[in-house]
């Protein structure tokens, strides 16, 4: 078997693959494959293996070794949904952008500390990708890269509000809640004895307050001394939504315990308005003063307005505590 290059006019050669046959006295040659096709690499490649130049490759005792380039895929994929979002335009470019947005790739795909974070990222196309050199950093470069992201929080978060409202009025409704995570360490300046969520007895923590829009995309974050009740969490957020996005007609979503009395004065001040819960005493206190009765509850849902204050209650029907 060889490989046979024919001559053909005005067209190029073919390259046929072929064999030598013997048919009585004769010696003819029998085609049995077109190669033309074929990149000429390729055919010599072949013309080689036909030759036996390949032999030793084929029966070595020893395995090829086998590496395997960075990954790029999952990073990529991670980079252009930063990019999609306006994360990355919000950052701008500089010298901490990079290490965000591996920070914020790691969470997404490989969760853990700064230091595994940094070994992650080596393995990676971070040159192909960021333009980075995977052996100018270590995990004080996550570090550098925090301290200087939440200097430019507030900028980073107006900058991502108009992103996702450049097309569309930007919403009326927002939803504000708390919550608290407790720390092992005590070196920490925000970290103190508060109400603990994660019933760590004994374990100092720092409270988180986030605000989100109506379809719960976040838009605003703060942190805590580990012992601020929630309700004084809300001037804040009031001045955000006010003062740092320029909403002017908002409604302000909150629980019972977080809406009370000065915080919807603060509200009120501000002519914004709010959702909230009222406690069993304060049922009991309207029922017993005729302002709703318990037949108002017969129906699914209902509401009433006071005259007095102008407050809407709305009443919805629970029929196991009925």
């Amino acid at each position: 078997m060889y490989i046979d290059v024919v001559p053909n006019r005005n067209s190029p050669p073919a390259v046929l693959l072929r064999e030598a046959r013997r048919q009585g006295k004769k010696v003819v040659k029998v085609t049995l494959a077109n190669l033309s096709h074929l990149p000429p690499e390729r055919i010599d490649i072949l013309r080689r293996a036909l030759k036996g130049e390949l032999d030793g490759l084929a029966f070595l005792k020893i395995p090829a070794a086998l590496e395997q380039g960075p990954s790029f895929g999952a990073l990529w994929v991670a980079k252009t949904l930063c990019d999609r979002l306006g994360i990355s335009n919000a950052l701008g470019k500089n010298r901490h952008t990079p290490f965000v947005l591996l920070m914020i790739a790691a969470r997404l795909i490989e969760p853990g500390s700064k230091l595994a974070t940094a070994r992650w990222a080596k393995t990676h196309a971070l040159k192909e990708i960021f333009g980075l050199d995977p052996d100018s950093f270590d995990e004080n470069s996550f570090y550098r890269a925090l301290s200087w992201l939440a200097e430019q929080q507030e900028n980073i978060e107006q900058q991502l509000f108009r992103h996702r409202y450049a097309q569309k009025a930007p919403p009326q409704l927002f939803l504000y809640d708390v919550t608290s995570s407790y720390l092992e360490g005590s070196s920490n300046e925000l970290a103190d004895y508060g109400y603990n969520r994660d019933k760590k007895q004994g374990k100092k923590q720092i409270v988180i307050g986030l605000l989100t829009d109506i379809d719960g995309t976040p838009v605003a974050v703060r942190v805590f001394q580990g012992n601020t009740a929630d309700t004084t969490t809300v001037p804040e957020q009031i001045s955000i939504l006010a003062n740092q996005f320029g909403v002017e007609r908002i409604t302000l979503v909150g629980d019972k315990g977080m809406l009370r009395g000065p915080q919807i004065k603060e509200l009120s001040a501000v002519q914004f308005n709010y959702i909230t819960a009222i406690s069993k005493s304060e049922i009991r206190a309207m029922l017993a003063a005729g302002q709703i009765q318990l037949s108002l509850f017969d129906e699914i849902i209902t509401s009433i307005t006071d005259m007095n204050t102008g407050v809407r209650y709305v009443l919805r029907r629970n029929p196991e505590r009925a």
